[in-house]
């Protein structure tokens, strides 16, 4: 008997928030490492604002992504018509 595997049996806008769930982490771990080296002054405060600016974009793309699936457009929470 074959073994079905998660991503087989997912459909693919499941898989999608998924990977759009992983790139959100992804930048999460980015602006917590960033937030950390900049209180220990590890890097300049040009650093600094460089590593939250891609942080936002990161943040942004992942919610146009998640509005995507859930039909709605990004930031008012209605359904896109």
């Amino acid at each position: 008997m074959r073994t079905i595997l998660r991503q087989e049996a997912a459909l693919p806008s499941e898989l999608g928030r998924e990977r759009a769930e992983q790139a959100r982490e992804k930048a999460e771990r980015l602006r917590a490492r960033v937030e950390d080296r900049y209180q220990q002054h590890r890097i300049s405060e040009a650093a600094y604002r460089q590593g939250q600016a891609e942080y936002q974009r990161e943040l942004v793309r992942y919610e146009n992504q998640i509005a995507k699936y859930r039909g709605t457009t990004p930031g008012t929470g209605g359904t896109n018509e």
